[in-house]
């Protein structure tokens, strides 16, 4: 009977996963104080560029703080790393590599590239993610059956247990889900590329020096490519459907592409899916009647967030 906020309920358990899963205990013990901090830092990224670049010529009230809350997070992460280099822990994963890197130039990594290594990968990993999976409840909820048929499919494939590395690929549908909702919600909404040499497009000519921008909504939302593309359609995804087609590289693009796609992407889709498979395993929701936006080109999130009714928890 309770109605929760399930975005902002995900946002502080992607953050500590993730944290964890990168940076053991160390840093997310600290994980909800880093996401007190971060947020008027990625408040900034909300906005179009020239408004923040106003923002800090004048230096408004959003540009201190989120001066303020980045001096209390290079406080807080320098100190763990000093605190790493002196007594490392065996969870402490990438922090340990990144101490110890030695980039192509053969010298460590400085303090403060550490320090934004850690920052940006935390920041970049929960934002993003958390958005796509209240996409994936939202979708799911609105379709009729769908979340029915994904609770059914992870109670056959795990019985009631965590999916591990083993079975999590059997999840077909809810593979499918976390696709789809990849394809309609992608958390880029736009990416940019600068042309290195003259190209010809479309018959246009694009010198070298140019900035191209392109985006990922646009993209999946091409009929020649998706048919029925504002349709969400988790069997799309799955071979042994009929209306499966295995994308190109060049049109399925929610982590963008190139040497440049998203290095977390593999993390963020095995991330959405086990917490989408205990979510469904475990409850079973309901969304009231709501205006929901979209919102945020750097991650796109439901907009003022996305509110759902608790209809059964079971443990």
């Amino acid at each position: 009977g309770q109605q929760i906020d399930i975005y902002h309920a995900m946002r502080p358990a992607v953050r500590r996963s993730i944290a964890e899963c990168l940076f053991g205990s160390r840093i997310a013990e600290h994980a909800d104080f880093l996401g007190e901090q971060l947020q008027p830092l990625l408040a900034l990224t909300y906005r179009p560029a020239p408004v923040m670049r106003i923002q800090q010529l004048i230096g408004s009230p959003g540009w201190r703080r989120a001066t303020a809350a980045r001096a209390r997070i290079d406080d807080l992460v320098d100190g763990q790393v000093a605190e790493a280099r002196i007594h490392p822990r065996p969870d402490d994963h990438l922090l340990t590599t990144l101490i110890s890197s030695r980039p192509d130039d053969g010298q460590p990594l400085t303090r403060n590239e550490i320090r934004d290594q850690v920052v940006s990968l935390i920041a970049a990993g929960y934002e993003t993610t958390s958005g796509a999976l209240a996409w994936a409840i939202y979708a799911m909820l609105n379709l009729p059956g769908a979340w029915d048929s994904a609770a059914a499919e992870v109670d056959r494939v795990l019985d009631s247990s965590p999916p591990t590395a083993q079975n999590l690929g059997a999840l077909t549908y809810l593979n499918g889900v976390v696709h789809e909702t990849l394809r309609l919600y992608s958390p880029g909404v736009i990416s940019a590329r600068k042309v290195k040499r003259d190209l010809q497009f479309d018959g246009h000519r694009i010198r070298a020096g140019r900035t191209l921008i392109f985006s990922a909504y646009v993209t999946h939302r091409i009929s020649d490519i998706w048919p029925e593309p504002e349709q969400f359609r988790p069997e799309r995804w799955d071979p042994a459907s009929p209306h499966y087609r295995r994308p190109a590289p060049h049109e399925f693009i929610p982590f963008s592409g190139g040497l440049h796609r998203c290095v977390g992407s593999a993390m963020a889709i095995t991330e959405m899916t086990v917490m989408l498979a205990r979510l469904v395993a475990r409850t079973t929701l309901r969304l009231p009647p709501a205006r929901i936006s979209a919102r945020n080109f750097a991650a796109l999130r439901p907009w003022p967030g996305l509110t759902v009714e608790v209809k059964q928890v079971t443990q």
